[in-house]
C-alpha cells in the first residue's frame, strides 16, 4: 500500500514525459532501499539467533547489505 502513495501525487503534475520519468525512477530507487532494509533485517535476525564468536568475519554479508542500504538511502537523498 505504502509503495502506491505517490502515484495520486505524482500523476496530476504537468511534467515532460523525461522529467516524469526521472521522478518514478527517483521514487523506485527508494523503493530498492526499502527492499534492501527487508533483507537486511531478515539476515539480522537469522544471526541474531546463532551467537559468533567472530561475527566481524562472519558478519560480513550483513556488513555489505547494511551498507548498500544507506548509500542507497544518501542518493535517493
Amino acid at each position: 500500500m505504502i509503495f502506491v502513495l505517490p502515484i495520486p501525487i505524482t500523476a496530476p503534475l504537468n511534467l515532460p514525459r523525461r522529467q516524469n520519468m526521472v521522478v518514478v525512477g527517483i521514487f523506485n530507487v527508494g523503493f530498492f532501499t526499502v527492499l534492501v532494509s527487508i533483507v537486511r533485517l531478515v539476515m539480522l535476525a537469522q544471526e541474531k539467533g546463532t551467537p559468533d564468536p567472530d561475527f566481524t568475519y562472519n558478519g560480513t554479508n550483513l556488513t555489505y547489505w547494511t551498507v548498500i542500504e544507506v548509500n542507497t538511502a544518501i542518493v535517493v537523498a
